[in-house]
């Protein structure tokens, strides 16, 4: 066969056998599977590729940091590819895919021993093309009245979805053994691990697991030991009781709410990127994640509602909120069907941080009372810019699109014809709209502890985002979680992730700093499951 041939036949045929290799019990984890191929190839894929050669194939896949660190750690070719495979062992199935189909660009022989390698598997495992998840793995189940907008959604071991489903849908973040309730309004999940994909299909799918285990809840037992509490405070020098316990074995659950397509304002293109990174993220730590798309106001609220009341929060040692969305002065954060009137944003068209905190204060959110919970919002927080200097070097060092070849949009609501005004008056007008809960001493200091708030950019200042690229926020918050989750506490993360943006401009000449509101009560170590340390 000849090289052209090979590839073709790479990719016509190394995406569907994979995941009929992970119907096999022992390799329906994604970690696991993707470590099974991956292993005894590194030797062979790291003398075989020239790292330069393909660079420019895996700048899409990989984060900015994360080659970064492959080419600092790595003498040469070989050493930066064994650096890249590495990394390539954290990735999720789809994310694999991607990356074997980056890496065979003209390296028939590399696609050869791809599939060798998978054929071998698929024949120690007896994994059948049409094996059902009987034997303990996840099934496919096509969602024939979905409202979502996207054309494919990728099965994922990992991913999950709040709430009971009606009948013929799946129920996960709920017990599986009383999946047959009807639904709580969480249903319009999808995985987003599919949106770098260029093999995408046309059906809409949603996972149903069809294990259960005998403890209170699947997935959801604490360990059996304080080995890992000690473990993670290592550094601190720290009792274990005096950090937040992070001991169940699902970290944590997390709720994405992305808003991409908007009645009245501007399309936030390369959303779905900064989608893509969060969840891998959360996946990482071991949290278990659903993501909502394009809601009103009035949906976000019930589905905050929703998420802060429902009952396995109970069973797990923190919770994540995420909202991708345009935004304004106040802390306003749009829906939707976000609009403008001569007086500024209008009433019922937007949610405040109050919202927020009055729906996950401790005396409403019982669950997670003492527990940890994050807020990460990525949209703008007003109209004011930040100018840098000198940010061409800056920019190609850390990776960022120069301004030759990229529009740096910001999270700011810009208007369309059909709105009422011009955004530029959301600053003045911002007395006007001011939510009722917001003035001073509205709430008690003791309903925000345990709460951890990251803003995109700072108070009054605009959040930025690249279509090609997703929010250069989101990029380095994702992968330095990612690299320091296992050492350090999440404060020092965060101003980890400060320092990073106070010296690195953005593309057009632009500066941006993350902002963050921490009432943690005790050091907060996200301690990823084991897996993820030795990935």
């Amino acid at each position: 066969m000849d090289s052209q041939s090979c590839i073709k036949d790479f990719r016509a045929n190394f995406r569907p056998r994979l995941y009929q290799l992970k119907l096999c019990p022992a390799l329906s984890d994604d970690y696991h599977l993707v470590s099974e191929v991956l292993n005894p190839l590194i030797h062979f894929i790291s003398h075989h590729i020239i790292f330069a050669n393909i660079k420019d194939w895996l700048v899409p896949i990989f984060t900015t940091q994360d080659l970064e660190h492959a080419e600092a750690s790595g003498k040469g070719s070989i050493d930066i590819m064994r650096n890249i495979c590495e990394h390539a062992k954290r990735m999720m199935l789809p994310e694999f895919v991607q990356f074997g189909e980056a890496i065979v660009e003209e390296n028939s022989h590399v696609a050869e021993k791809l599939m060798e390698r998978v054929d071998e598997l698929l024949a120690t495992s007896k994994v059948s093309a049409d094996e059902s998840v009987q034997n303990g793995a996840f099934s496919l189940q096509p969602r024939t009245n979905s409202s979502s907008k996207f054309s494919s959604v990728e099965s994922a071991n990992h991913f999950n979805s709040y709430g009971s489903a009606s009948a013929g849908h799946s129920s996960t973040f709920a017990d599986h053994r009383t999946s047959g309730r009807s639904g709580s309004g969480f249903q319009d999940s999808f995985s987003p691990l599919a949106l770098c994909s260029n093999h995408t299909t046309k059906r809409n799918y949603t996972i149903q697991s069809s294990s259960c285990t005998n403890s209170t809840h699947a997935g959801c037992t604490a360990l059996p030991s304080g080995q890992e509490l000690s473990r993670i405070v290592r550094h601190s020098g720290q009792h274990p009781s005096e950090v937040y316990d992070m001991s169940t074995t699902t970290r944590g659950l997390a709720l994405i709410i992305n808003n991409e397509d908007f009645e009245n304002f501007s399309k936030r293109s390369g959303s779905s990127l900064d989608v893509t990174n969060l969840y891998n993220m959360f996946h990482y730590i071991g949290f278990k994640v659903t993501i909502q798309r394009n809601k009103t106001a009035e949906e976000m609220k019930t589905l905050l509602r929703q998420f802060s009341q429902h009952k396995l929060l109970g069973t797990v040692s923190a919770l994540a909120l995420v909202i991708l969305t345009h935004g304004g002065s106040n802390d306003c954060l749009f829906g939707t069907d976000g609009t403008f009137s001569r007086c500024g944003p209008v009433s019922g068209t937007f949610i405040t941080k109050m919202d927020i905190i009055h729906m996950f204060k401790g005396s409403i959110c019982r669950s997670m009372e003492g527990k940890p919970k994050l807020f990460i919002v990525q949209a703008c927080r007003g109209e004011e810019e930040n100018s840098a200097q000198c940010y061409q070097t800056a920019a190609k060092r850390a990776g960022l699109p120069t301004k030759h070849n990229v529009r740096l949009r910001s999270d700011a609501p810009s208007v369309t014809p059909t709105s009422v005004v011009n955004p530029s008056t959301t600053s003045s007008a911002s007395s006007t709209y001011q939510h009722r809960h917001d003035s001073p001493g509205s709430i008690k200091s003791a309903d925000t502890a345990d709460m951890c708030f990251v803003y995109s950019s700072s108070y009054g200042y605009k959040a930025y985002r690249t279509r090609s690229a997703g929010s250069p926020f989101v990029q380095v918050f994702s992968s330095t979680v990612r690299r320091l989750a296992y050492e350090k506490e999440f404060r020092d993360i965060v101003q980890e992730i400060q320092r990073y943006f106070n010296t690195e401009p953005l593309p057009n000449n632009m500066m941006t700093l993350p902002d963050f509101s921490l009432q943690l009560m005790r050091p907060w170590y996200l301690n990823p499951p084991k897996w993820a340390n030795s990935a």
